[in-house]
């Protein structure tokens, strides 16, 4: 996952699986109203790639308007275009970042998964 720098706390990428559309964001306004539970269990899959991760996109698409036009892009491919087979999307958040913020933030969190990597 490329290393991003500036305009974001805690830089996210999602992407459709054909890499038609590409989008960053800004992954803190979930972090913000997650769980410890929901961090530790995004952090467990490596910080992206699988459906913990999915979840954030899909929490803020109502707040990004490039999550959206990533959405919109998925359903229309996959609805009106009547895709075969269809097509999903992938998520990754910037793990140095998402740590920075934790320690700043939620310092319990952090700790937790400290100690279950140890």
């Amino acid at each position: 996952m490329p290393i991003h720098v500036g305009k974001f706390t805690i830089p996210g990428e999602a992407h459709s699986d054909d890499h038609v559309l590409e989008v960053d964001f800004d992954a803190e306004g979930w972090f913000e109203s997650a769980s410890n539970a929901e961090i530790c269990a995004l952090a467990a899959i490596g910080w992206g790639g699988d459906q913990e991760a999915d979840v954030i996109a899909l929490t803020l698409r109502e707040y990004d308007e490039d999550l959206s036009t990533l959405f919109d892009y998925l359903y229309l491919r996959n609805n009106r275009e009547q895709a075969d087979p269809t097509i999903g999307f992938e998520v990754h958040i910037n793990e140095a970042a998402a740590v920075e913020w934790l320690s700043n933030h939620r310092p319990q969190v952090l700790a937790d998964l400290k100690g279950k990597a140890a």
